[in-house]
């Protein structure tokens, strides 16, 4: 089995002590992610509202300790788990994963089944983008068992949330062309 290290500071994943590119690299070195969109406030508050859903989903979050800025993306996530009550079963939370084949990691949020089916699903407390869609095949690509069905999962601060299903048809070659296209970048440089 690989070593699989995450280094939280600099959010680098290192396997067997080789630095790897992760997913969020990829995307964004491909231009799927537009930086500029994203105010550091947005990219903390997706940080905090994930570890809030772990703590949640570890039974172990002091609910009378979450800023009440935050309570209602926290509340949309708990809606989310009681609508789904019993057809849900979480089993990775906040997994680190690495694809072999084609040599990058990341942390997927949550890998589970619903209704028996294995699925897995990406938390996000903004609004959906179409490059999700590759987060979570990317993420896909990387699990043992392959999950049936893949969501993003957008909670808001409003208490409510959205189950979006990524289906596109395209997105695996999507996301394997761009793995392919960073490794050539990041062997012959750009703009030489």
């Amino acid at each position: 089995m690989k070593d699989i290290v995450f280094v939280e500071e600099t959010h680098e994943y290192f396997v067997d002590g080789r630095r790897v590119p992760c997913v969020s690299d990829i995307l964004s070195s491909m231009g799927f992610v537009n930086t500029a969109r994203f105010a550091p406030v947005h990219a903390e508050r997706g940080k905090i509202v994930h570890e809030l859903t772990r703590l949640h989903d570890l039974d172990i979050l002091a609910e009378e300790s979450v800023d009440s800025r935050l309570k209602g993306y926290l509340e949309g996530y708990k809606t989310f788990k009681r609508d789904f009550g019993d057809r849900l079963v979480v089993v990775g939370i906040e997994e680190i994963v690495y694809n072999e084949q084609h040599g990058y990691a990341g942390t997927l949020d949550r890998w589970g089944y619903l209704d028996g089916d294995a699925i897995l699903y990406d938390i996000k407390s903004g609004v959906e983008i179409p490059w999700h869609v590759l987060q979570t095949t990317a993420y896909a690509l990387c699990m043992t068992e392959k999950p049936k069905r893949m969501f993003g999962l957008y909670v808001r601060d409003d208490g409510t949330y959205k189950l979006v299903e990524h289906k596109d048809p395209s997105a695996k070659n999507a996301w394997i062309g761009a793995v392919v296209a960073h490794r050539w970048k990041a062997k012959n440089g750009a703009g030489r």
